[in-house]
């Protein structure tokens, strides 16, 4: 998700800061490795359930975090992330 110019702000739906809380408990992922994902991240395909989400998948160490989210012009909505060990389309 490169941007040019200004970067474009980050938006957590209430439901994603619950998830990135739990996952910070459990996993110790936290904002910085969402805006990796976002950022650069190994694979973006479109959420199959919800049209005009996106999914980013991005590796740290052994886990997969997947980050669910929606651009719009002046933000990015980040709508939930879980962390998996298996990655994109293995289950």
């Amino acid at each position: 998700m490169k941007h040019r110019g200004a970067p474009v702000s980050l938006y957590f739906i209430r439901h994603a800061r619950n998830r990135l809380r739990q996952q910070l408990k459990r996993f110790r992922v936290d904002e910085v490795d969402v805006r990796t994902v976002l950022d650069a991240p190994q694979f973006d395909e479109p959420d199959e359930r919800h049209a005009g989400r996106r999914n980013a998948w991005g590796k740290r160490g052994s886990l997969w975090i997947r980050v669910t989210y929606v651009r719009e012009p002046q933000r990015t909505v980040v709508i939930t992330l879980t962390v998996r060990r298996k990655g994109p389309g293995r289950g």
